[in-house]
């Protein structure tokens, strides 16, 4: 009696798929099967099988024939994608230049002394400029530099940030890439997320609007820290009042974390900032009212304008 073919359905997302095989197929056969029918990665699949399911190690036994592994005609497979590995410190992704080192070391917290905000131009680069300002690297970067370096992490791995960008910026991961290293496309979360890997930093971001801070990464792996202000549109940066001007504080210094949010708090005070949701703004070159984001965007694009602040009250 000749051989028979092994079938197996493999369940995956929702479908079942059938992958057939030979007789005397190996586990490293079935990955390959599973890669072609559902286009997950082996060193992504991960595989429960039996009943009850329990799960597989394929790659372990990828020598082993499946027939020896318990498998039999019309089994049933489940499959799940394991995430990602992160990238390892350090490890950069083609077409990224390595980031240039720092020349000052983080200021210790008792020789920060006061705080203030550095007013960065606003040229569509602000939250760009606003790091390399914070770290002194303006004359060893420019913001097409950083604009390149976050596009090359997307595309080394497009599904790392898939989720947030598409939720940040409605975009997918591959369009997103191209916008972004356009010079006139405004940086977001996705953009500190990548630049605080790539340069080695923890950014963090205080909202005038709302107080809030965001700092990426989360928790801080090294010790050195920049603090961004969001106004709604717009990024600056915080700096030492005395000269020379020091952007680089130490990830354990909560004092000058609380003195960053009091900068904040002034500045909300004063109504330096944009509700980009239900704002007048007024172009200040022309003076034109225009109403929310995507407005102030559209006459930029039209008439080169960049100089928005929100419209006086009446």
């Amino acid at each position: 009696e000749g051989a028979m073919p092994l079938t197996l359905g493999v369940k995956w997302q929702g479908k079942t798929h059938r992958v057939e095989l030979a007789d005397d197929a190996s586990a490293g056969d079935l990955q390959e099967s599973i890669e072609q029918a559902c286009g997950v990665k082996r060193s992504r699949q991960e595989v429960k099988c039996g009943f009850p399911p329990k799960p597989m190690d394929l790659g372990q036994a990828a020598g082993t024939k499946l027939k020896e592994l318990g498998f039999r005609d019309r089994d049933s497979v489940m499959l799940q994608e394991a995430p990602p590995p992160a990238p390892e410190a350090g490890a950069l992704p083609p077409g990224c230049p390595p980031p240039p080192q720092r020349t000052s070391p983080p200021l210790a917290p008792d020789a920060v002394g006061d705080i203030e905000r550095l007013v960065i131009p606003a040229d569509n680069s602000c939250l760009f400029n606003a790091i390399l300002t914070s770290l002194q690297l303006v004359d060893k970067l420019a913001p097409l530099n950083l604009r390149e370096v976050v596009k090359a992490t997307i595309l080394a791995d497009p599904s790392r940030l898939g989720a947030e960008i598409q939720a940040e910026s409605g975009k997918d991961p591959l369009a997103y890439a191209e916008w972004i290293a356009k010079p006139d496309s405004w940086g977001g979360f996705i953009d500190l997320h990548i630049m605080s890997e790539y340069l080695g930093v923890q950014i963090s971001a205080v909202c005038i609007r709302t107080l809030r801070v965001e700092s990426f990464p989360n928790e801080a792996t090294g010790d050195a820290r920049i603090f961004l202000l969001y106004d709604g549109i717009h990024y600056d940066c915080i700096v030492t009042t005395k000269t020379p001007k020091a952007g680089v504080f130490s990830t354990k210094d909560d004092l000058t974390l609380s003195k960053a949010v009091a900068v904040a708090l002034e500045l909300q005070e004063q109504k330096q900032f944009t509700d980009t949701a239900n704002f007048t703004l007024q172009c200040q070159h022309c003076f034109k009212l225009l109403t929310g984001e995507a407005d102030a965007q559209k006459h930029a694009k039209e008439t080169g304008h960049f100089n928005f602040q929100e419209a006086p009250k009446s």
